[in-house]
């Protein structure tokens, strides 16, 4: 798999609050992925190698992202973080996940912490074009009866599995003290 990349990045403390400075940052990425799976043809007709009867597999992808970041210190012993992240996939669409998060320190001996945010993840370039693969389970104590009855050799691949690769989203937050 072959990367370009070229990226920025800025901070600073903008300006002053009574608790303290507000300090921000910025950035930004953009990306071109490129994969080129060239399977060797002692490996295309090896049965045993798993990609038998495979085909060479090539794709690639422009990505594009800016991040914002604001840590702003509230009261005294209470700072909030903000920030929010947008990327733009030529395969897979957008995406814009925000993060709020705060820390409070009453006393020396005391803390606590939360945060919520969300995130994605776009599928990797290898787990959209990699080469079909087969896999075998002989013998009685492989025999998988859902999967891959009587050892039979399941196909994983481009007239498979892999059409149904999806981006991933989720949600999270914590609170500790």
């Amino acid at each position: 798999m072959k990367t370009a990349l070229a990226d920025f990045k800025a901070s600073k403390e903008i300006f002053a609050l009574p608790a303290g400075n507000v300090a921000a940052a910025i950035g930004g990425e953009l990306r071109h992925e490129k994969l080129d799976s060239q399977i060797q043809d002692l490996a295309q007709y090896a049965i045993g190698s798993g990609i038998a009867d495979s085909k060479s597999t090539k794709g690639s992808r422009n990505i594009s992202a800016l991040y914002l970041e604001a840590e702003v210190p509230v009261i005294k012993g209470l700072d909030v973080q903000l920030a929010a992240r947008y990327d733009k996939y030529s395969d897979f669409g957008k995406a814009f996940n925000p993060k709020v998060a705060f820390k409070y320190q009453p006393a020396s001996q005391i803390m606590f912490r939360g945060s919520a945010s969300r995130g994605f993840r776009a599928p990797s370039l290898f787990d959209i074009f990699q080469p079909d693969a087969k896999t075998y389970t002989n013998g009685n104590n492989l025999d998988d009866p859902a999967r891959c009855p009587n050892g039979t050799g399941q196909r994983r691949g481009q007239d498979g599995l892999r059409h149904h690769v999806f981006r991933q989203a989720g949600r999270q937050s914590q609170f500790g003290a």
